[in-house]
Order: structure tokens, then sequence, then C-alpha cells
């Protein structure tokens, strides 16, 4: 594969502010350009934010939002630029445009639809069908898939990869709450945590399927606890900061309450 700059554009979009959210791509998408980059990767559905909820049931949000995307495309005269939108066709779709040459050269709809939590993407969107497109950035061919997509182990990821792919560009986007966060010890499993905090209508969901099987202090104590820990990057994307004692009885943190 010949040598690519992607540059990662981690922006903050805001749900509903297509307007800004498209300043806010473009703000980025001239930064990783000035900066010799051969693809700026965005997140999903950074048009819209994440989540948009309800408003996607408004058609006319739709088509704001397809309108957002080629104005974006238009000003991707340098370099590839990948942007998660819903697509309105003959369903609606949570959806990636590869924009290049002042066009989208092509889109991505997600197959993976996650349904549990905060997550309801089976409301609002129909999943994504047919062989992925491969995209050429900078000589290498690209793969694009976004979020829970790549849990599938034999999903879209994998007929990319048995089709060419040499680089697989998967972007996402979750719901979050600034200033909610928990110190617990180590052994807290995740149901408990969730048991803890039901009160207050919170939820704690690293993964559906290790409510039970992890533990929090365990996962990062050991590395063990069940079907998922800390080395896949479920739990670690919970995880603010640790506390550990040392064999020789010393304290350390790592981290701290707040990113």
């Amino acid at each position: 594969m010949e040598r690519l700059r992607l540059a990662g554009a981690q922006i903050n979009p805001v749900v509903g502010d297509v307007d800004g959210n498209v300043e806010r791509i473009l703000a980025a998408y001239a930064e990783a350009e000035a900066l010799g980059c051969d693809l700026a990767v965005f997140p999903e559905l950074a048009i819209t934010g994440y989540p948009p909820e309800d408003l996607l049931l408004k058609e006319h949000f739709l088509a704001d939002a397809r309108a957002a995307v080629e104005r974006i495309a238009a000003d991707a005269q340098g370099i590839v630029a990948i942007v998660g939108f819903p697509e309105r066709a003959e369903d609606a779709y949570n959806a990636a445009a590869v924009c290049a040459g002042g066009e989208v050269l092509g889109t991505y709809r997600k197959r993976v639809l996650p349904n549990y939590a905060v997550f309801d993407e089976w409301r609002y969107f129909t999943p994504g069908h047919g062989t992925p497109t491969l995209f050429e950035v900078a000589g290498a061919k690209v793969g694009v898939s976004i979020c829970e997509d790549a849990w599938d182990p034999a999903g879209p990821i994998a007929v990319q990869a048995a089709g060419g792919a040499e680089l697989i560009v998967n972007i996402n986007a979750s719901p979050y709450y600034a200033n909610r966060l928990a110190v617990v010890e180590a052994g807290v499993t995740n149901l408990g945590i969730t048991n803890a905090v039901a009160h207050e209508g919170f939820y704690y969901a690293p993964d559906p399927s290790s409510q039970i099987a992890c533990t929090v202090g365990g996962n990062v104590a050991t590395n063990s606890g069940g079907a998922h820990c800390l080395k896949y990057g479920v739990t670690t994307n919970n995880v603010l900061g640790v506390r550990m004692v040392l064999m020789n009885g010393e304290i350390v943190d790592i981290g701290g309450p707040s990113l």
C-alpha cells in the first residue's frame, strides 16, 4: 500500500445544527488539507449530530442533510472526505458519503444497527445491503464501515478485506453526557453500576452482553472477567481513571475523574 496520511477529525457536532455542523466539518477539512493529509474522516452522522432521533422522521430534515453533504462535496476539491449523514432513498439509511473532486463519489450504508440501551436505530433506519464498494485514496484501496459493523466477524469488513481493501475506515459516534461519572471498587459488575444509578434514570451500558460477565475493576486490574475485557476496547471507553496497588504496596493513579 502507498503511504497515506489520514486526519481523524474528532469534531463535536451539535444535534440538529446542520448548518453549524457543515461549518465545523469544512473548517476541519481545511485544516487537514493544510497539514498535507490525503483523507479526512468525520464521525457517524456528523451532518446531523448523534443521535438525531425523531428529527429523522421529518422529510425536510433529511433533505437538509443531503443538501449539506452536497455543499461539503462541492468544497472537497483537494483531499478525500468521509462524512456521516442520514441518507434518504427508498428508505432512510445511516450512511457515510465519500467526497472528492467536488462531488460525492459514493456512499456506504450501515449494516448492523444497534437497538439496545441508548441506541434505537431500528426505529429510524433500514440496514444497508449488497457488496460494499472500495474507494481509492492516494493509491490505496479503502473500505468504509460504520460503528457496529466492526463487531460482526463475518460482516462488511470481512467482505471488504476479501475484496482487496488495504485500509478500513470505521466511523462511529455515541451519545454522551458531561460530568456524569461513577467511582467504583474493583469487582463491581457493569450491571451493578446500572442498578445503582437506575433511580436517577441512568443506564451504564458498555455492552449488553457483558453486564454480568464483566467487572469494571476486574477488567482493568487483571484483564479477565468474561466475554469482554479491557484489551477489546469495550470497557476501556467508559474508564476515565484507575487507582492501582502494586505488589510493593505502592498506590499509583492513572488518569482521573474527567477527560
